[in-house]
């Protein structure tokens, strides 16, 4: 049986949701289950009403960008895998991604069923080590 992953999809295109869940759907040895918004604000309450398994989250939304929503998801989930999308394909925008919290960033031309499998699986991997890191140390005190 594949494993199941509930993925929050925060973009404010119709079409590249469609190609997400579509790609998606592709990826080998996984169920990925999506959930969509087309803005921060929803996107921030999805998240609080059912958190998912990672957030893929567009750069460029309608209001403010991806990093303000990145900033409100840290602030309320320390170790929520965070994927951060973007049509630029801009060193700037991966830079400050990372910088904020997201564990992976990726420009939208070069999605390919492996490469979003891959970089999902490595966020939720990465955030997974980091919250065993924390609990251990807070063990220790």
């Amino acid at each position: 049986m594949a494993e199941r992953v509930t993925i929050l999809i925060i973009d404010d295109s119709e079409d590249d949701r469609i190609f997400y869940r579509r790609t998606l759907k592709q990826a080998p040895g996984v169920e990925y289950v999506t959930r969509e918004a087309d803005n921060g604000e929803d996107g921030i309450r999805s998240l609080t009403a059912e958190p998912p398994t990672c957030v893929l989250l567009d750069y460029s939304l309608p209001g403010h960008n991806g990093i303000e929503v990145l900033k409100q998801i840290r602030n309320r989930f320390l170790y929520m895998p965070v994927v951060m999308l973007t049509g630029q394909g801009n060193e700037e925008v991966a830079v400050s991604a990372m910088q904020e919290g997201a564990q992976n960033y990726i420009a939208k031309a070069n999605i390919t069923p492996e490469s979003l499998h891959r970089v999902i699986g490595n966020a939720i991997e990465h955030c997974a080590l980091h919250k065993r890191i924390h609990e251990q140390r807070a063990s220790l005190e």
